[in-house]
């Protein structure tokens, strides 16, 4: 019996993305060991280590809401640590990594996509809000997300795609009101 051979060939463009988005982690995993900021610690300590009622208190500016409520979550389900507090942010970063290559590429080409997230990935301020536990991650996740369903609405208008729409907009808002 003869088996057939299985196998799979790897682009350069894929390795290449790959090695970008690897670069990005380090560079934000690196930054989440730093000591906490007041910000984060006023989102712990005024929000998250209190009950239900604080968590969703807005008396500040402070209190990013669905990001609070995402913290909170992952302190339940895996501790305190300064770490994990900002692992949401984490996720939410490298998320937008990803958005940022779907965009790009959508809207121009793969070597525009990998520009685009070699300078993303690498940008500090971008290293910084995606490895701190602020709402600023997902708020650009939302963001992201917003311009390309509002690009998939004005396409291809449907009653779905406009619902879609108004609940990314809607997440959005509430991660950060300002």
């Amino acid at each position: 019996m003869k088996m057939k051979k299985v196998g799979f060939k790897i682009s350069s463009h894929l390795v290449i993305a790959l090695v970008i988005i690897i670069l990005g982690v380090f560079a934000r995993v690196y930054k989440m060991s730093f000591i906490m900021m007041y910000d984060e610690a006023a989102t712990y300590l005024h929000y998250c280590d209190e009950g239900i009622k604080n968590l969703l208190t807005f008396r500040t500016l402070n209190n990013h809401l669905l990001h609070t409520v995402i913290v909170k979550i992952f302190i339940e389900f895996f501790g305190d640590h300064p770490f994990i507090i900002r692992v949401p942010s984490f996720l939410f970063g490298l998320l937008n990594i990803c958005l940022v290559y779907h965009l790009s590429r959508l809207f121009f080409n793969k070597f525009t996509a990998l520009v685009s997230i070699l300078l993303y990935s690498s940008f500090p301020v971008a290293i910084h809000f995606e490895s701190i536990a602020r709402g600023y991650s997902p708020k650009i996740t939302f963001s992201l997300l917003l311009f390309l369903s509002c690009y998939k609405f004005v396409n291809n208008p449907s009653r779905k795609r406009l619902l879609i729409v108004s609940i990314v907009s809607s997440l959005g808002f509430l991660t950060i009101f300002s």
